[in-house]
């Protein structure tokens, strides 16, 4: 079966990749940044102090919250102030 505007060929082998290239992990006493979206110059803080397999224990704004960690392939991130249009995204560096 041929698909339209699909090009055929090998697909890409993961030997090509650097093996440098793992993937950003969230860990215990890591301090996370995130911007706000609607101000550049608003910054927000979190901080991990816990990490168990899915969750991460992190201390933003004075309130110390459970949270889940999420994985989008490069990466791992964090919704620490809760999930809403405009939340800050805490991303692991």
């Amino acid at each position: 079966m041929r698909l339209s505007g699909f090009k055929q060929g090998n697909p890409p082998s993961e030997t090509n990749q650097n093996s440098s290239d793992k993937m950003k992990t969230i860990q215990a006493g890591q301090t996370l940044n995130a911007r706000s979206v609607c101000d550049s110059e608003c910054n927000f803080t979190a901080e991990v102090i816990a990490r168990n397999g899915a969750f991460a224990t992190v201390k933003v704004q004075g309130n110390t919250k459970r949270v889940k960690v999420m994985n989008h392939g490069d990466g791992e991130f964090l919704y620490a102030m809760g999930k809403y249009s405009m939340c800050p995204i805490f991303r692991a560096i």
